[in-house]
């Protein structure tokens, strides 16, 4: 019987251990370097970019490999010449064409095709005394639809057109109601301030007042912002022309349209007023650095000071020692016996002034007719409510608006259209625009909204009590 016997070689398993890492580290430095090479091979594509009806080389397109920064352009035959590999995907692009998308896959040459894209191109707008396709205007032209108005919550058609027509310029310096917003297109248009730069505005072919129109009854809106206008209209356009084109019936059943939005305005910023104590202390201050020889008579004494301290603390309650005059506007207080004895803490802003206000609108509208009669009918109900609290102050539009077609012959058209509109302005008689600044310059938060005796001051000066305790105002402005 033989015996075999078995001799391990460490060297030569050493050895192959050793290949086999060695393989293992090339392989994880090829997938780490050389990842295009072993999956997807890298090549230059070849092609052309065509319109898809004339077969005209478009000149300028843009080539890009999709997910990537590689891309070039077109030359000026529509020839490109791009890197691509098996999986990559091409965005082509041009102004006036609708994007496209393609796969390369294992292709030597492209033929693509652009559609040219008339949704823009082939949009009808409102110019001069007809309508023309977007595509054949040489001026500049800016658009509002119906679509873009409507979603829009505001008390006035100007205000629904902004950030909706470049270069178009609304604006309103004061905050009364009464007030109508400006417009300007392309900035100043004139230095004079005796020279109005307004637009022309025309609602259906006739001068008018932009914001006697609904703007729920709008269709759409043109603003013509060039020379173009004046070659129209001549000297009445020299700032540019709005046109305002409004609903008219669709032939058909009748149709009944109602909407509402109820809204809540805020104040974007409201002064913080200095508590009484704060205000003392720098008021007293700014006294002693006067040159006057009475100022020490107008400086609040340190009783008062520790009055104050203690009312804010709730440590003490009233009296708050009224002035007597109750003069708030008055630059210094009127000696010890007035203003440098009250004790008070008001925020006057926030006694005159709401957090907030509430507005709603109510519209109803009724369309119809048949091939040779149409008509359109609206009614639109606002109550916007303002930001004054002691008082009522507010407007209601109330709004009717009627159009009627009739086709009398394949040449002649008859339109009849009749639009009323009334607007009604509440306001105290005695509210002017120097409520808001003065509250801030001359609002004196020691003094208090309450007298000795626990009563709402009537003093004649006193802002709350002056603006409540006064008449109204009221104003109907009428169009038809």
């Amino acid at each position: 019987m033989k015996k075999r016997t078995y001799v391990k070689n460490k060297s030569g398993m050493n050895n192959f251990v050793l290949l086999r890492k060695l393989a293992s580290f090339f392989l994880f430095f090829s997938f780490l370097f050389f990842p295009s090479q072993m999956w997807a091979q890298s090549r230059n594509l070849q092609g052309t970019v065509v319109d898809a009806h004339t077969g005209e080389p478009v000149i300028g397109a843009s080539i890009l490999v999709k997910g990537t920064t590689t891309g070039t352009l077109t030359d000026i035959e529509g020839n490109f010449s791009i890197p691509v590999t098996t999986d990559s995907r091409l965005v082509i692009s041009y102004m006036g064409y609708t994007t496209k998308e393609v796969n390369t896959g294992n292709q030597s040459f492209l033929r693509i095709l652009l559609e040219e894209d008339g949704r823009t191109l082939d949009e009808v707008v409102v110019v001069g005394f007809g309508t023309q396709k977007k595509v054949n205007l040489t001026g500049a032209v800016g658009v509002a639809k119906a679509d873009d108005l409507e979603t829009r919550p505001v008390t006035e058609l100007t205000q629904s057109l902004q950030g909706l027509v470049p270069g178009l310029e609304i604006s309103k310096n004061n905050g009364s109601m009464e007030k109508s917003t400006t417009i300007k297109i392309r900035g100043v248009g004139t230095i004079s301030t005796e020279v109005s730069a307004s637009p022309l505005v025309l609602i259906d072919g006739m001068e008018g007042d932009i914001n006697s129109v609904n703007p729920q009854d709008v269709e759409s809106i043109s603003v013509l912002k060039d020379a173009a206008a004046a070659s129209i209209y001549g000297s009445r356009a020299p700032y540019g022309v709005i046109l305002i084109t409004t609903k008219s019936g669709k032939a058909g059943k009748t149709v009944i349209n109602y909407t509402n939005n109820f809204r809540w305005s805020a104040p974007t910023r409201v002064p913080k007023m200095m508590d009484s104590y704060t205000f003392a202390q720098y008021f007293n201050e700014a006294q002693r650095n006067t040159s006057t020889s009475t100022a020490d008579s107008y400086i609040y004494p340190e009783e008062t000071l520790q009055n104050m301290r203690d009312y804010q603390a709730g440590l003490i309650g009233g009296p708050y020692m009224m002035p007597t005059s109750g003069n708030l506007w008055s630059d210094l207080p009127s000696g010890l016996s007035v203003g440098n004895t009250a004790y008070g803490n008001t925020d006057w802003y926030k006694e005159i002034y709401k957090d907030w206000a509430f507005s709603q609108e109510h519209n109803v509208s009724a369309s119809g007719g048949n091939e040779k009669v149409t008509f359109y009918t609206s009614f639109n109900y606002m109550d916007q409510s303002a930001l004054l609290k002691v008082a009522k102050e507010g407007m209601e539009r109330y709004s009717v608006n009627g159009k009627f077609t009739a086709q009398l012959a394949d040449w002649a058209t008859l339109t009849y259209s009749a639009r009323f509109v009334r607007n009604e302005y509440t306001k105290p008689s005695q509210l002017n625009d120097g409520l808001y600044e003065n509250l801030a310059r001359q609002g004196r938060p020691n003094l208090s909204l309450y007298d000795n005796n626990g009563n709402l001051s009537n003093a004649f000066y006193y802002p709350k009590a002056f603006i409540e305790g006064g008449r109204y105002n009221k104003r109907y402005d009428n169009n038809y």
